[in-house]
């Protein structure tokens, strides 16, 4: 089963990504910028039948979706789209796409390095994340599930979150 933890910059990824690992052992992985070697590694991983258990903080080819058609003019994996949507529905996998407030998003955006335009155009790529999750969600046999680290019930809601997407492999989900 692969895991993956997306969302915008400054979304709580990271964080969410560790606080799964403590829940099931599973190792993180943290996917690069897209480039052909990552995305036919990735493809091939996905041929294999996506048999590792692990957790992705962000995949290349939602992140990319989003960060290449807004600061590019179009993702790098176009030409490949029909592909990737086609084998991540052939493996085991859900999506945790991490969307807390605009305001706790954008807050302390512009306080840690970013790439080159994410600052200025963070409203763009925002409602380009929430597009692409929702294009995933209803047009896809993906389990997506949508989290805010910020609600009070955080924690119940992640243990419930990932008890869903990977039954008894949380052992620390009760």
């Amino acid at each position: 089963m692969i895991l993956i933890v997306e969302g915008f910059d400054n979304s709580g990824k990271t964080v969410t990504c560790k606080k799964i690992q403590e829940m099931i052992g599973w190792p993180i992985i943290h996917s690069p910028g897209p480039s052909d070697e990552v995305a036919d590694r990735f493809l091939k991983t996905l041929e294999r039948g996506g048999n590792e258990n692990l957790i992705s903080d962000r995949i290349a080819l939602v992140s990319e979706e989003v960060y290449g058609k807004v600061l590019r003019g179009q993702s790098a994996f176009s030409e490949r789209i029909t592909r990737w949507a086609y084998l991540l529905q052939s493996v085991s996998l859900g999506i945790i796409y991490c969307r807390p407030g605009i305001e706790v998003m954008f807050g302390t955006l512009s306080e840690r390095e970013q790439m080159e335009g994410v600052v200025s155009h963070r409203m763009k790529l925002l409602e380009q994340y929430d597009k692409t999750v929702s294009w995933l969600i209803d047009n896809t046999s993906i389990k997506v599930h949508v989290y805010d680290y910020t609600d009070p019930k955080a924690s119940t809601k992640l243990k419930s979150i990932v008890k869903e997407l990977v039954g008894n492999e949380c052992t620390r989900c009760q």
